[in-house]
């Protein structure tokens, strides 16, 4: 995000936010994928080390779909708080069947940003 424009929007925003989760979860899927999955069986003081990281992450998340919001990019009706779990839902569950040789990290990216962008998904390359 922050080699983002100033002016970048609140889709490209989005998007960018998507390909970095995409790329971190995908390019090393077998420790973020583990990670994802055992954090609510982790012991509680592994928990409670992570919880600031974790809730800075989830900040940023409510942050970028409360530019949305605000824009009047977000789809009509949703909640903020809805948007951000469907998406984070969505990347995180991607390592079920993501095929390298089927799908381009960006591609997923721009798709996934149009599947919560009024506008239909903004380029942020």
């Amino acid at each position: 995000l922050a080699a983002l424009p100033a002016a970048a929007s609140s889709e490209q925003r989005l998007e960018a936010a998507i390909r970095s989760h995409l790329h971190a979860l995908l390019e090393y899927s077998d420790y973020t994928s583990a990670g994802l999955k055992a954090y609510g069986d982790a012991p509680e003081f592994v928990r409670v080390a992570a919880q600031s990281h974790r809730r800075q992450y989830e900040d940023l998340w409510r942050r970028l779909v409360e530019e949305l919001i605000r824009s009047g990019h977000a789809p009509a009706g949703i909640s903020g708080e809805a948007l951000r779990l469907a998406i984070l839902g969505v990347m995180n569950w991607s390592p079920e069947w993501y095929r390298p040789s089927k799908h381009g990290i960006d591609d997923l990216a721009r798709q996934f940003a149009a599947l919560f962008s009024r506008r239909g998904g903004a380029s942020a390359r």
